[in-house]
């Protein structure tokens, strides 16, 4: 059960939790990607995504195949930037 069913089960078993807002960093640089790989060759970079499943934004996600989560838009956006 992911994190969204486990919140659907909490609602509808009326055992809410309180709001935990989140702060989420948007600033990133290349030695912290865990999602892709950047190679720099004089004016050629490449960019290739390799998601690391066990690395989501948030603890206790495991990433499935072929989904991501912000984390790894996060870090395009820094890549292409």
């Amino acid at each position: 059960m992911g994190p969204a069913d486990q919140a659907v089960a909490r609602e509808r078993s009326g055992k809410t939790r309180t709001d935990h807002r989140v702060r989420i960093d948007f600033q990133t640089e290349p030695t912290r990607y865990r999602h892709w790989r950047l190679k720099v060759d004089g004016e050629i970079a490449t960019l290739v995504m390799d998601v690391d499943e066990k690395s989501a934004l948030f603890e206790g996600y495991d990433l499935k195949l072929n989904s991501y989560d912000l984390g790894v838009d996060i870090e395009l956006a820094d890549a292409i930037g």
